[in-house]
C-alpha cells in the first residue's frame, strides 16, 4: 500500500469499503447504523436443530452491545462476522462474601428448558441491561422470597 499512496490511501479505501458494507446491509440512513442491527445473539435450544424448529424453541437474533475489547465480551469467529458466536459471558454472578444473602445471579435465557414456561426466555432482558437477581442462601432470605414449596416425602 505505501507504494499505492500510504497510509492516507489505506484508510480512505477501508473508510470506503466499511461505508459501502453498511449501506447495503444497514440502509442509507446513517442513523440507523447501530452496532446491534449487525452484532446480535441466539439462544438455540436443543429442539431446534431442525428447521423450523428455530423459530418455535429459539430466543433470537437479539441486539447485544459489545465486542472481542469490552467488558462485556462478545466475541465473534471470524468466519461468521458480527453474530456473538465465540465468547459470551452467559452466567454472571456477583458473590459478597460478607453477607453471602446479597450475593447476585443471572443466566440467560431463563431457568427451564421448557418451551412455555415463564422461566423459558425471562432471563434474557435482565442479562442484556445488566440486571441481576438475589442468590440467597440463607432459610430464611430463601423462606421470605420462596413463590412455591414442593415437599420431597419418602414412600411409605
Amino acid at each position: 500500500l505505501a507504494m499505492m499512496g500510504g497510509r492516507a490511501e489505506a484508510l480512505r479505501l477501508a473508510l470506503g469499503e466499511a461505508s459501502q458494507f453498511l449501506r447495503q446491509t444497514l440502509g442509507t440512513d446513517i442513523a440507523t447504523w447501530h452496532w446491534g442491527r449487525l452484532h446480535q445473539i441466539e439462544f438455540p435450544h436443543a429442539m431446534a436443530v431442525q428447521k423450523p424448529m428455530d423459530k418455535v424453541f429459539n430466543a433470537a437474533p437479539l441486539p447485544i452491545p459489545g465486542d472481542s475489547d469490552t467488558v462485556f465480551q462478545t466475541s465473534i469467529r471470524p468466519e461468521i462476522p458480527y453474530a456473538a458466536n465465540l465468547a459470551i459471558p452467559s452466567y454472571r454472578q456477583i458473590v459478597d462474601l460478607a453477607d453471602f444473602d446479597r450475593s447476585l445471579w443471572v443466566k440467560p435465557p431463563g431457568q427451564s428448558g421448557q418451551l412455555g414456561s415463564k422461566s423459558y426466555i425471562d432471563q434474557i432482558a435482565p442479562w442484556l441491561e445488566g440486571r441481576y437477581f438475589p442468590m440467597l442462601w440463607t432459610r430464611e432470605k430463601v423462606e421470605v422470597y420462596a413463590t412455591t414449596v414442593q415437599r420431597l416425602k419418602p414412600i411409605e
